[in-house]
C-alpha cells in the first residue's frame, strides 16, 4: 500500500461527489474540525518519523496534499475519514512510513455514506 496516504485526499474527494453525497446521515459528533485536526496531527506524525522514502517532504507538503479539503467533510464520512487518521497517527516505525497499516479503516472509507 506504499504511497496510498498521498492519494487520499482525491479518494476523498471523490467519495464526497459519488458516495457520500452531502451533509446528510451519520457522523456521529464528529466535526469537520476533528477530522481536520487528525489528518494535521497525523501530517505531524508522519513527518516527525523521518522516513528514508518519504510519502512526503515536509509538514505543509503533507497539510496541503491531505487535508485542506477534509475541512469540508460531510457528516456521513467524517468518522471514518477521522477513524483512519487516528489508526495513522498510532503507527510507528516501518508501518507508518510504508503505509501498512489501517487497511480495515481505508475500506470503511472507502464504503462511507
Amino acid at each position: 500500500m506504499r504511497k496510498l496516504s498521498g492519494g487520499l485526499c482525491g479518494l476523498v474527494l471523490s467519495l464526497f461527489v459519488v458516495g457520500c453525497g452531502g451533509d446528510g446521515g451519520g457522523g456521529g459528533g464528529v466535526t469537520a474540525a476533528d477530522v481536520l485536526t487528525a489528518c494535521n496531527s497525523y501530517c505531524d506524525i508522519y513527518v516527525a518519523a523521518a522516513c528514508t522514502d518519504p510519502i512526503y517532504t515536509s509538514v505543509d507538503d503533507c497539510k496541503s496534499s491531505d487535508c485542506t479539503d477534509l475541512s469540508q467533510a460531510p457528516a456521513g464520512c467524517r468518522d471514518e475519514i477521522k477513524a483512519y487518521y487516528d489508526c495513522r497517527k498510532a503507527l510507528t516505525g516501518a508501518a507508518l512510513c510504508d503505509d501498512t497499516g489501517c487497511t480495515a479503516e481505508l475500506a470503511a472509507l472507502a464504503s462511507c455514506s
